[in-house]
């Protein structure tokens, strides 16, 4: 059988797909190809984010800038080509059916020859496979580097997406933040809280709403740069490693920081609707 998945999507997304791959590896003790595509989501090799994984074929897909309009349709039709006459294809429409009717992929892929999965979703196993996912070298480095001088091994993460996710922003609110970390000093005054965040704004409202006890390392924003990526990585395990994680709704980035921890995950704003 031939397996080929597509891993859509931001960090937190590609990082569930990879999950999935190797859970569905595990089930079938099949190899599973990965298409890393660099694009502008996501432009960072695999090998720069972890190490090998048995059981997975990962193909990095070069990347093209977003104004070579040409290259990227072109690109498009390449992958469409290679795969339109695989047995079975399935897209995010297709694997959301699967779960709202809690199908079983394994049974439904089984006796075919070739399979693709062209996705951002979860679709096989859970998030316990991302326990898989072991950071390279360079990565886990500056994860250490970070530990060493937050000193503290009681501190909360808090993640804050702000960006293009209009429904983090709306339901998330700053506000909402300040008022559970506000509870959480109460509670016990030697919290120290971990800040993972795509804005200069929110580092500057929780510095001066808590002196002293807000740790963040200043990272780049942009998709497209693969360092900005690998520090993206980073904050997202230094964020696992906490205690519990305040994080924002509708972020895969927050959802998988927990997860991969095996931690609690508050979204905020989101118990008050």
């Amino acid at each position: 059988m031939g397996i080929v998945v597509k891993a859509n999507g931001g960090l937190g997304n590609r990082m569930r797909v990879l999950a999935s791959c190797i859970a569905l590896h595990e089930r079938l003790r099949e190899e599973v190809e990965v298409l890393w595509v660099n694009n502008e989501e996501l432009n960072c090799p695999y090998n720069q984010l972890f190490l090998p994984i048995s059981g997975l074929k990962i193909k990095d897909v070069k990347y093209i800038p977003k104004w070579n309009r040409l290259g990227l349709k072109l690109r498009k039709k390449s992958v469409y080509q290679a795969f339109k006459n695989y047995d079975i294809q399935f897209s995010d429409v297709e694997i959301r059916e699967l779960k709202e009717m809690k199908s079983d992929l394994v049974k439904l892929i089984r006796d075919a020859k070739s399979v693709f999965i062209d996705t951002c979703e979860a679709f096989y196993g859970d998030q316990s496979f991302l326990a898989f996912l072991i950071p390279e070298k360079l990565v886990n480095q500056e994860i250490e580097r970070r530990l060493t001088i937050i000193e503290h091994s009681n501190y909360m993460g808090v993640h804050i997406r702000r960006g293009d996710n209009a429904t983090s922003i709306n339901i998330s609110t700053t506000s909402a933040f300040i008022s559970k970390m506000k509870s959480v000093v109460s509670a016990d005054i030697n919290t120290i809280f971990y800040l993972s965040t795509d804005s200069k704004l929110e580092v500057l409202s929780l510095k001066a709403a808590f002196p002293n006890k807000i740790v963040h390392f200043p990272i780049g924003l942009k998709r497209n740069r693969p360092s900005d990526i690998r520090m993206a990585l980073v904050d997202l395990l230094v964020l696992s490693k906490s205690k519990k994680i305040l994080g924002s709704y509708w972020s895969s980035f927050s959802e998988v920081a927990s997860a991969y921890g095996g931690i609690p995950l508050e979204s905020m704003g989101h118990s008050e609707r």
